[in-house]
């Protein structure tokens, strides 16, 4: 509404506003008629025609040719302005068959109906009658992009020229902690006991409440099911979050030569989830502008933390050349309006390189990116070449898993394997502080044993078709570690050091397997890995986790 008011033209009809301004949603309708029709024929071949082509495509083009009559009309009189209402009406009629289909292409996808008894007209009115097709709409509240735009979506290179949105960051659940504290004064701010106790109170004495928090668990699970069959790849790696699925639909709603401008977090450029998303748009658009936004201050939303940042991010289907344009962060208006025309292009053919699923790097300024780029001209650790082949392993043993196996008594080492954690350690120190816990050797090694003989036969393993002598472990010889825990604000980022041979691991600090290699090149490796230069660029990637990829 607000953009509709700031580029108002005197003598546009009123009627648009009608007709643009849609409550609905947009993640759970149909976003384009090939999507409808892949959920209504499963399997079907791109192109292919199928018995809904013809439905579908008449019902939107009636609807468009009367729409175009409504952009066309006058409004001077009341007399025009009820002309122009009642063509609005009149073509959603005619479009009423394609939303129908719509709406069971929604229902099929959630396999609520069958769809593949439709044959002919009467088949396909029995089953947009069937009571699951109305409810699940009815739920779901879906914005079929076709039905309400058919005048965008019927025409050559259909979509919308530009889309803008600054999509909700917020996951797919609804937290209970976060619901109750809305309604229960200092809830949040109670110990874990104590707010149990006063949660399961209230609740009891509020069924009308408890009756509410149900019905909102049932629609956002609704809600989040159908995200999860959608067309929006990576969703379920690791917490699903609207503004990933948001990312995806703008990207398909753009028409060829399409933008999309959203306001994304962090993650949506380096996260997991979206990688498959990034990676589209670097095969088939590119990223035309990235522009971090340090919230100092809280300059950008006065009512979000501080130390939140927002990544302006504009993607386009553009044909041409395919790079990748960002600016420095800014952590000010003044200094974001000076330097935002100041970008930095990267070919997309090199960018995505870079780093794994195509992430972006947190860069202090763009002259960092001359530095990213010819640090990234040497490969990686895990390249193999003659003489030199390094491959991570997530320690010796998992701190949950085989807790089993772990004394947690350190007051007297007794013969016993010292396991350590990444803060066991601090750079070149292995004793900087005392072991995660101790092992029984006539447990712990036999447990190893078995482990190492898998692990070797396994061609995924750093460790397949390594040689051992008889009773021999990796934890027999000196190796490098590295913490895993550790964020891009400690002073240090990446802490490494060679623990002494007879030292055990745990998941949080990972160990270096020597598949090719002698100590020479092990304490070349050391060196670099505890490098200012290489804690810089650690640094420009990690979040919380040094994860394997960055090495």
């Amino acid at each position: 509404l607000g953009i509709w008011i700031h580029t108002f033209v005197p003598g546009l009809p009123m009627s648009n506003l009608d007709h643009g301004l849609v409550n609905a949603n947009s993640l759970t309708g149909m976003g384009t008629v090939e999507e409808a029709l892949d959920a209504l024929v499963p399997g079907r071949e791109k192109g292919t025609v199928t018995f809904f082509d013809d439905v579908i495509i008449d019902n939107l083009a009636s609807a468009k040719t009367l729409l175009v009559d409504v952009a066309n009309a006058s409004e001077a009189n009341k007399a025009e302005v009820d002309e122009g209402a009642r063509l609005l009406a009149q073509a959603r009629e005619a479009a009423d068959t394609a939303r129908q289909i719509f709406d069971a292409a929604i229902a099929a996808r959630l396999g609520l109906i069958n769809p593949g008894g439709i044959l002919d007209e009467d088949s396909l009115q029995s089953v947009l009658n069937q009571p699951d097709v109305a409810l699940t709409a009815l739920r779901l509240m879906p914005a079929h992009m076709p039905y309400l735009f058919p005048e965008v979506f019927l025409r050559d290179r259909p979509g919308f020229d530009v889309l803008i949105g600054n999509p909700p960051w917020e996951e797919i659940i609804v937290d209970t902690d976060e619901w109750w504290g809305i309604r229960i004064p200092g809830l949040r701010g109670l110990k874990q006991r104590e707010k149990a106790d006063v949660l399961s109170s209230f609740r009891r004495g509020r069924p009308d409440l408890e009756a509410e928090f149900t019905q909102a668990q049932e629609d956002v699970r609704a809600v989040r099911e159908a995200l999860m069959r959608g067309p929006y790849p990576g969703l379920g790696s690791g917490n699903a979050d609207f503004y990933q699925a948001f990312a995806w639909r703008n990207w398909q709603l753009a028409r060829s030569e399409g933008r999309a401008a959203l306001v994304l977090p962090r993650n949506a450029l380096a996260g997991a989830a979206l990688a498959i998303w990034r990676k589209t748009v670097l095969s088939h658009g590119q990223f035309a502008d990235v522009c971090q936004l340090m919230n100092t201050g809280g300059w950008v939303f006065s009512n979000v933390h501080a130390q939140y940042s927002f990544w302006l991010t504009v993607v386009s289907k553009a044909p041409g050349e395919r790079l990748v344009s960002w600016t420095e962060p800014f952590d000010s208006e003044r200094g974001f309006l000076s330097g935002r025309n100041s970008a930095i292009k990267v070919p997309s053919d090199e960018f995505i390189g870079w780093g794994e699923g195509a992430a972006f790097p947190s860069l202090p300024d763009t002259e960092s990116v001359a530095i990213m780029r010819q640090m990234k001209l040497v490969g990686r650790f895990d390249d193999a070449r003659q003489g030199w082949e390094f491959r991570p392993v997530q320690g010796d043993l998992n701190a949950t898993t085989d807790k089993q196996l772990l004394d947690f008594d350190l007051a007297q080492p007794g013969g016993r394997i010292p396991v350590v954690t990444g803060g066991s350690f601090n750079i070149w120190e292995p004793e900087v502080a005392p072991p995660y816990a101790y092992a029984d050797p006539d447990r712990l090694r036999p447990h190893l044993l078995t482990k190492l003989a898998k692990a070797r036969r396994n061609a995924r393993s750093a460790y397949f078709g390594l040689k051992y002598a008889a009773g021999e472990l990796p934890l027999d010889r000196a190796r490098i570690a590295f913490r895993d825990i550790t964020n891009q604000e400690n002073q240090r980022t990446t802490i490494a050091c060679l623990l002494h041979p007879g030292t055990a691991a745990v998941n949080a600090a990972p160990v270096l397997a020597v598949r090719q290699g002698g100590p020479r090149e092990e304490a070349f490796l050391l060196g670099v890995l505890c490098s200012i230069p290489f804690d810089w660029s650690s640094r420009r990637w990690v979040e919380r986790h040094l994860n394997f990829w960055i090495l």
